[in-house]
């Protein structure tokens, strides 16, 4: 007997031994499965801070669309409408309902609704225009209004498509330049009027620039065998009166760069660079950033634009692609492949530190370069009871770099 009861009082040790080990080996196990089938978990995440809980939100959305004004940021958030859509030739037309938001230094403002598409808008100081199909619509942020359509005048034939553009206002003036792959066009009066200053197509024909390997733009045989292609992916950027153009149109060479007198359509000579170009963005103090791949080996790079016209690296990530450049004054945010997780990868621009964090979905989030603010509003689904009176401010989640 007193033998058997040593067995089991061993037997109970070791059982109490062995709880802890096996308690730690579990914990091992996880950890190591988060580490090795969740890589981004090892970064940082982005710190959110909520707003006022008692403020309404937002009807449920599909996209933003973020438009940089003083002292803030327009916010169209769009959801897919079925009423208004229609089939057509090339497949299903949708219409989308709009809400308008303001994004400023006392938190986000719901502006209105809007049901009906809008194709884009711009900002110059604290008045925006909305451009829609039949005509634009003016926006004070400051007053928190929408104001009525204002029709777009009948015969007017020099009118851009602002399906795919980007249109920038000039600082401290009513005037707008649309880019597109169509060209530049010039508005002295805030998108009433319109003239086409650059046919960027017409450029690139007259220098046959159009989808040839380098080297061949001059050979006739090229020429007449149809090798042309259709526009390029354009990269653009704004210094003062000049429109800045990237583009990769010939196959195996650098980009061509263009520089152009948004108001006069001059173009200054075009130049090749000795690398690929894949991305623009410019900061609210008016420094502009790319994206580039060199050409022999395809590394990325991230570049600032001089005003001396040179680009200088700011740094190299390797065969890490990067995308979703996104240009603050002391900041650069790139989405980045790390090689086991994407990621967001920031840049410091005064200690060229660099940090990651997990990746952020611009998809649903607006900006604020103004204060470099990433913004998600709360929304909900159904129906939410009758709204205040507008303007009023609305529930949202805020992040920076």
């Amino acid at each position: 007997m007193a033998a058997g009861s040593g067995d089991g009082a061993e037997m109970m040790t070791l059982a109490l031994y062995k709880r802890p080990l096996i308690i730690l080996t579990l914990f091992l196990a996880s950890a190591l499965g988060v580490y090795f089938l969740a890589p981004e978990q090892r970064y940082a995440q982005w710190q959110w801070t909520q707003s006022d809980e008692a403020l309404p939100t937002i009807a449920h959305y599909d996209l933003i669309h973020s438009y940089p004004a003083q002292d803030g940021a327009l916010l169209l958030i769009s959801k897919r409408s079925e009423r208004g859509a229609y089939n057509s030739f090339y497949g299903c037309a949708a219409n989308y309902l709009s809400q308008v938001l303001f994004s400023g230094p006392q938190g986000l403002q719901m502006l209105g609704e809007l049901d009906e598409s809008i194709h884009d808008a711009v900002c110059g100081g604290q008045e925006c225009v909305l451009f829609l199909s039949k005509g634009r619509r003016m926006v004070d942020v400051k007053q928190g209004t929408i104001g009525a359509l204002i029709p777009w005048p009948e015969g007017d034939d020099n009118r851009p498509s602002f399906i795919g553009g980007k249109l920038v206002a000039l600082p401290g003036k009513r005037a707008l330049y649309l880019i597109s792959t169509e060209g530049v066009f010039y508005s002295p009066d805030f998108g009433a009027h319109w003239r086409q200053t650059l046919d960027l197509p017409a450029l690139l024909e007259a220098r046959q620039l159009l989808g040839f390997e380098r080297g061949e733009e001059d050979s006739p045989t090229a020429y007449a065998s149809g090798k042309r292609k259709s526009i390029p992916e354009i990269f653009t950027a704004v210094d003062g009166d000049r429109v800045l153009f990237w583009m990769n149109p010939v196959l195996g060479s650098g980009a061509l760069h263009i520089a152009v007198n948004g108001k006069t359509g001059e173009v200054a000579e075009p130049h090749w660079l000795t690398v690929r170009v894949t991305e623009s963005a410019q900061a609210p103090d008016g420094g502009i950033y790319l994206i580039a791949q060199t050409l022999e080996r395809g590394l990325y790079q991230l570049l600032r634009y001089q005003s001396d016209g040179q680009l200088k690296v700011l740094l190299e990530t390797g065969d890490k692609s990067l995308y979703q450049l996104w240009a603050g004054n002391d900041k650069l945010v790139a989405q980045t492949d790390n090689g086991d997780a994407r990621l967001s990868l920031i840049l410091d621009l005064r200690s060229s530190d660099v940090r990651y964090r997990q990746p952020l979905e611009y998809r649903y989030n607006g900006r604020d370069d103004a204060r470099q603010t990433v913004i998600e509003p709360e929304s909900h689904y159904g129906d939410d009871g009758e709204p205040p009176t507008l303007p009023y401010f609305v529930r949202y989640r805020s992040t920076t770099p």
